[in-house]
């Protein structure tokens, strides 16, 4: 069930989508004031850091990441910020303190367009901590438990 659950620490959002937009994109943007210099995304066995602040061409060029499941911005320092975890793989984004999670796209593919169709997409929101024990970390929960329904801060989240 989405939203606030008593005595936790995460916030749960879903989306419903009835998606027919032939060669469209549809993402969330999340404003925060995190404004570090790196985005952090889930990858295999860690994380890998990409610039939210322009750079310049090859840093501009960086426009979407494909993380797993997970993707976290901080503040200059990276020991606090938010996190977002997904249900499943999706491309994420960051710039200037905006997060940018992919939810569905229709490029044609073949005889048709891909994503088209029903869609329900769950996400999670909680404050990022570089001093939490590390089982309590994103990329640690991600690496450890693979499918849903898993554990944030030591929560359960359903999925």
């Amino acid at each position: 069930m989405p939203g606030i659950r008593a005595g936790e620490t995460v916030l749960r959002i879903r989306y419903t989508l009835d998606w027919h937009e032939p060669r469209r994109l549809h993402k969330v943007h999340l404003p925060t004031r995190y404004t570090g210099r790196d985005a952090l995304y889930g990858a295999p066995f860690g994380s890998t850091a990409r610039p939210q602040m322009p750079t310049g061409p090859l840093g501009d060029a960086m426009w979407e990441v494909p993380a797993s499941r997970w993707a976290a911005v901080t503040t200059e320092n990276a020991r606090q910020g938010l996190f977002l975890v997904t249900e499943a793989k999706y491309g994420f984004a960051c710039r200037k303190g905006e997060l940018q999670l992919s939810l569905v796209r229709s490029p044609k593919s073949g005889e048709g367009y891909t994503d088209l169709g029903q869609h329900t997409i769950e996400i999670a929101l909680g404050q990022f901590s570089a001093t939490a024990p590390r089982e309590e970390q994103p990329f640690a929960l991600d690496a450890a438990i693979p499918y849903g329904p898993f554990a944030l801060l030591g929560l359960l989240v359903e999925f």
